[in-house]
């Protein structure tokens, strides 16, 4: 992988960790670096209508990782009208916090082995 897609991810664990261990919140596509490298929102909403992340380590939309039940849990059990950002709310929202930042830390592992 390339540098910036460590330097990526590396901050994806950064924000994981803060999200977990102090609060921190989770802005989506918006604050993610990987986002920023592979997500082409010219075409994002096509037919499919789901953005294209084509070389992304982490997966198309993300499929590939515990993001997905993080989205999914807080839009069953937390989401209020106007507020996007997302962050701990329940000890389930913990869990798949840490089970996201533990997926960042194999790809990075892998990533130097």
């Amino acid at each position: 992988m390339s540098d910036q897609v460590i330097e990526s991810l590396l901050a994806a664990k950064s924000k994981w960790e803060r999200i977990i261990n102090s609060g921190g919140e989770d802005n989506g596509y918006k604050q993610c670096k990987l986002c920023s490298m592979f997500r082409e929102s010219d075409k994002m909403f096509g037919c499919s209508s789901v953005p294209i992340c084509e070389g992304c380590p982490i997966g198309r939309n993300c499929q590939s990782s515990p993001y997905i039940n993080w989205i999914a849990h807080h839009a069953q059990y937390h989401r209020k009208p106007g507020h996007a950002a997302l962050k701990i709310l329940c000890e389930e929202c913990r869990e798949i916090a840490m089970e996201e930042l533990a997926f960042i830390t194999r790809h990075l592992t892998n990533c130097s082995t």
